[in-house]
């Protein structure tokens, strides 16, 4: 767990960082480049997202065929979370939207908290909100309270 961050993280231009994680499930039939077109569109979103909120990206993340269910198996957000770890100063990770985040509450909750953990936020160029791990939860209990009372 980090105890430099900061919630500023600016450098020296003002600008905070952020890193790209640009993810699909897997190849589309017959795609025949190394880097599906997804995969772009991806990065110019994430660029604009990071763009809008001030930050520059300083680093870049790519998974391709691995479904977003369990993040403990899925290596490249283990490389993500391991670099975040060893890089205190960067404050946002874009993700291209919350279906390539997390596909389940359980996933989605311990992933969130990791992250909070890191006191990294988590964005979507898709312009989708992640709520934070006790949003989450919160929401799955009104939830249920909710069905309960039907």
């Amino acid at each position: 767990m980090r105890t430099n961050r900061t919630r500023d993280n600016s450098d020296t231009n003002g600008k905070s960082q952020a890193v790209l994680f640009l993810s699909m499930a897997r190849a589309r039939p017959g795609q025949k480049s190394n880097e599906p077109i997804a995969i772009g569109a991806q990065r110019d979103l994430g660029h604009g997202r990071a763009h809008a909120m001030n930050a520059d990206i300083v680093g870049e993340f790519v998974e391709m065929g691995a479904a977003a269910t369990r993040w403990q198996t899925r290596p490249v957000v283990n490389e993500l979370l391991d670099y975040l770890d060893e890089h205190p100063t960067i404050r946002y990770v874009v993700f291209p939207g919350l279906h390539r985040f997390s596909r389940n509450h359980a996933d989605f909750v311990a992933l969130q908290r990791r992250f909070e953990e890191l006191e990294v936020d988590v964005v979507c160029a898709s312009g989708e909100r992640i709520v934070s791990a006790n949003e989450a939860d919160a929401f799955v209990e009104h939830l249920i309270t909710a069905a309960q009372s039907i």
